[in-house]
């Protein structure tokens, strides 16, 4: 994929990759970022002119100090969305990505041609937020993400030990 700076009209300065031909399909990443090889961007692009951008604070993207919530993220969206002079796209997010792209078709339905969310985080809903994951600590994810807690510990961490005394005793150490 190609790689290209962007900026926003709020002052964002956004690194997006960029591939394939057809219809413009805009993909919001999750929490993680986006990979070294994106064999799903890969795939997608060969059937849609995909975008997609890095949110601010990942990758090369900066801007992170202009979003203070949920309303920001949707905005800056549309935002990238407008930079790269992309009307009615496919909007596709992934985890917290469809909720961001869940939001932006709240704010503005008629300008996105469909939305797809992929195993998104969620809807903000105000009088019951999602758990804040840039604040949790490793071994509070699992209760979280798993109806079988202690499997999805495992799953996430090898099995490794990420419990609160053993990270006591990791910090003691270093």
């Amino acid at each position: 994929m190609n790689k290209t700076l962007i900026d926003t009209a709020r002052g964002a300065q956004i690194r997006v990759l960029e591939a394939g031909k057809g219809a413009p399909l805009l993909f919001l990443h999750g929490a993680g970022g986006l990979f070294p090889d994106n064999p799903f961007l890969d795939q997608l692009a060969e059937r849609y002119h995909v975008y997609a951008p890095e949110l601010p604070g990942y990758g090369e993207s900066t801007g992170e100090e202009l979003l203070d919530d949920m309303l920001d993220f949707a905005l800056h969206g549309w935002d990238v969305a407008q930079a790269l002079g992309l009307k009615q796209p496919h909007l596709v997010g992934h985890s917290m990505g469809g909720m961001i792209a869940a939001e932006m078709a709240c704010i503005a339905p008629h300008d996105l041609s469909k939305l797809v969310l992929v195993n998104a985080a969620g809807l903000w809903i105000p009088e019951h937020p999602i758990p804040d994951l840039f604040a949790l600590l490793p071994f509070e994810f699992a209760n979280l993400l798993f109806h079988d807690p202690v499997a999805g510990a495992a799953l996430l961490t090898g099995g490794l030990d990420f419990s609160p005394a053993i990270l006591l005793i990791l910090i003691q150490i270093l």
